[in-house]
């Protein structure tokens, strides 16, 4: 049985039909956003794509199977492409700063991907939430960060720190704001949010490296 990344990659992968398949995508992407998986309209996807309903069905077989490819074919893309980032940083500075960056990217230029993401994040009953940890885990990226860490500590450049604690304060810092921004920009008084959001690599940079390096 395939795992959701191997299925995600061979759909992916598919040349005769992926422009049509990435249409069908992106449209129902805006759709989740705004309606949600219930309320979401298969007509409207399609008239949205510029296709009609059964080139939606020939490539997904329900409304629920174009959901899951929205939502955790979207996060098997990201984690294939955050592991060849990790991969190619060599200092534990070059490899946080991949992370950082990619993930303030990526959710600053994804603001519908960012409204389904925290719909599912405010549901206790998510079935999508169990999917990403998944294809995180099986992506191979946490075992990545948690070794590159490790090897820091024992090359005596970073501080005795707990790995996992490490880890969810960096995410939280960057995909905790992007969640949170809408609530932000109003508490914080932030006059200029695409300036604020360029100021925050450095800004995570900055708290992350003098908290876990051994000064």
């Amino acid at each position: 049985m395939k795992t959701p990344i191997e299925k995600t990659k061979s759909q992916l992968s598919e040349e005769p039909h992926s422009d049509t398949r990435s249409k069908i995508v992106e449209a129902a992407r805006a759709e989740f956003a705004r309606h949600g998986q219930a309320g979401a309209r298969v007509d409207r996807i399609a008239r949205s794509a510029g296709v009609n309903k059964a080139m939606i069905y020939y490539h997904f077989p329900s409304k629920e199977a174009l959901y899951d490819e929205t939502v955790a074919g979207f996060f098997a893309v990201v984690a294939a492409e955050l592991k060849q980032r990790l991969e190619a940083g060599i200092s534990i500075e070059e490899r946080v700063t991949a992370v950082v960056e990619f993930q303030i990217n990526l959710l600053a230029r994804n603001e519908d991907q960012r409204r389904i993401v925290l719909r599912e994040l405010a549901d206790p009953d998510s079935k999508m939430v169990p999917k990403i940890a998944e294809i995180i885990s099986q992506s191979g990226v946490l075992g990545q960060f948690r070794r590159a860490v490790r090897s820091g500590i024992r090359r005596g450049e970073l501080r005795e720190v707990n790995v996992k604690q490490t880890l969810a304060s960096l995410v939280c810092m960057n995909v905790g704001f992007m969640l949170l921004a809408p609530v932000l920009k109003h508490t914080l008084e932030i006059s200029d949010m695409k300036r604020f959001i360029a100021g925050r690599k450095e800004a995570v940079m900055d708290l992350f490296t003098r908290g876990v390096k051994k000064i």
